[in-house]
């Protein structure tokens, strides 16, 4: 279970859970800028900057849950099963793997925008980092400090979401995850007023009916609600 948060209400913040009985392995990982790193079709690519985040380190490679370049651009991978669609290899493309993308992405750009641009011209491939480590269907959220970017690998190409929801937990697709939202727009942290002698027992019930399971759907839309009631601080 996943669940990713962005906000700027404050200066920029951006965070992720990886919510899992077990532990990959991961540990916070620093590649500087000039690293070079060698991607299944472009052959040796140079980073443009440094970058600093979790990952699982394999044999010297960096395989990156999360992490942020020098620029401040930040980038997250979740667990996106039965809806990842990776496709061959296409002429034209930057095809990469998808183990490849969040180096890549943040080796190379300085903000969401250049990131935007450069997610036009990638293919996601199906190929894996290793016998061992076989590829993980992924989804992936973007964010610098103006805005937030998701990214869904799909058997259409790459679905691209400029969003001012800033949030991402896991399957299914994106658009339901923000059509959902609508049932519950109507949720607020303000205390009601009591009606026709009904007695308000209780401080939260404007919140009645909000999600309180553990799924993906349920989860997106409590991170949401918890998003929008977030005050503005002279701290971030």
């Amino acid at each position: 279970m996943c669940t990713a948060i962005f906000d700027n209400k404050s200066g920029a913040v951006f965070g992720r859970t990886l919510d899992l009985e077990y532990t990959y392995g991961e540990r916070f990982c620093l590649s500087e800028r000039g690293c070079k790193y060698d991607y299944l079709y472009l052959g040796e690519v140079t980073a443009k900057y440094r970058i600093g985040g979790m990952a699982h380190r394999v044999g010297g490679v960096p395989l990156y849950f999360d992490g942020m370049n020098e620029r401040g651009l930040a980038m997250a991978a979740l667990n996106f099963p039965k809806c990842a669609v990776y496709l061959p290899p296409h002429d034209g493309y930057i095809n990469l793997g998808s183990f490849e993308l969040i180096p890549y992405i943040l080796g190379a750009a300085k903000d969401a925008s250049e990131a935007e641009e450069m997610l036009s011209r990638i293919n996601l491939t199906g190929d894996s980092f290793g016998k061992e480590y076989p590829p993980t269907p992924l989804h992936f959220m973007i964010a610098d400090r103006e805005r937030s970017l998701v990214v869904e690998p799909r058997e259409e190409g790459l679905a691209l979401y400029d969003t001012e929801v800033g949030i991402m937990t896991n399957s299914p697709s994106y658009d339901y995850h923000l059509h959902r939202l609508s049932d519950f727009l109507s949720l607020t942290n303000s205390h009601p007023k009591g009606k026709r002698g009904t007695d308000v027992y209780s401080r939260g019930l404007g919140a009645v009916g909000l999600p309180g399971d553990w799924s993906s759907t349920s989860r997106f839309v409590r991170a949401d609600f918890v998003k929008r009631h977030i005050g503005a601080s002279s701290d971030a």
